[in-house]
């Protein structure tokens, strides 16, 4: 569970309590002092297993693809290939990365390249893409 309400955060203090807060975020909050405590943080994007697990994480979300598009099977290893080239260390650019390979509507050797080609590197310019496919009413 990822809870980012730093925002709304209120933090009742006693005196002589222990008290622990837990604040986890993907927002880069190191600079907030938290009274006098000296927070401990952990960076998950330096920490080596975050690799295994968006490996781990593409190689299921391929599997699921093939189920939904058996054309794509004979090129699953190219697709799980690419995905962990444009990874980035980030979940949400994979799974939009294969949200786009399904609705690809070439299952050809050579629509299957084209698309694996042309995927986006960013999540902005994967929004971008998606906002442009989005009709929008006069």
């Amino acid at each position: 569970m990822l809870l980012e309400a730093l925002e709304t955060c209120v933090i009742h203090s006693r005196q002589n309590s222990a008290r622990t807060a837990w604040i986890l975020t993907n927002r880069p909050y190191s600079s907030i002092a938290f009274f006098d405590l000296e927070p401990l943080q952990i960076n998950l994007d330096q920490e080596d297993n975050v690799i295994d697990d968006i490996k781990a994480y593409i190689h299921i979300g391929v599997a699921r693809l093939v189920k939904k598009r058996r054309a794509y099977e004979a090129f699953a290893r190219q697709i799980y290939q690419h995905l962990e080239l444009r990874a980035d260390r980030m979940f949400l650019l994979v799974k939009l990365l294969l949200d786009l390979i399904l609705l690809s509507t070439d299952s050809s050797r050579r629509g299957i390249h084209t698309t694996l080609d042309s995927l986006p590197d960013t999540l902005s310019t994967i929004y971008e893409r998606i906002w442009a496919s989005i009709g929008h009413g006069d």
